[in-house]
């Protein structure tokens, strides 16, 4: 499954199905059942990590506005990004 390989939210991966002519229906029914399999604030820790791990980060104003950004590029609803937001707060550095 492409997801597992390249995380991305639901926003992006319709987007991607609707560029590539999919009728909406069908896409509709595939991101629905892509995300009764795969957990969305998951793929957005995934996607994250990917770009933060092994760094040493400072987590501020500034960052955390960075890494909104980045995730509601990649598609992800606002609950999932605000989420990943808070846990990153909590534990800091320690990514």
């Amino acid at each position: 499954n492409k997801l597992r390989l390249k995380p991305m939210g639901p926003f992006k991966l319709k987007q991607n199905l609707y560029n590539k002519k999919f009728e909406m229906g069908l896409i509709d029914s595939a991101v629905g059942e892509a995300f009764q399999e795969y957990d969305e604030y998951d793929l957005a820790l995934k996607v994250f990590d990917k770009r933060y791990k092994g760094k040493k980060i400072k987590i501020d104003f500034k960052l955390k506005k960075k890494i909104k950004d980045y995730l509601f590029s990649n598609g992800f609803s606002s609950d999932v990004v605000m989420k990943v937001i808070r846990e990153i707060g909590e534990k800091g550095s320690d990514f």
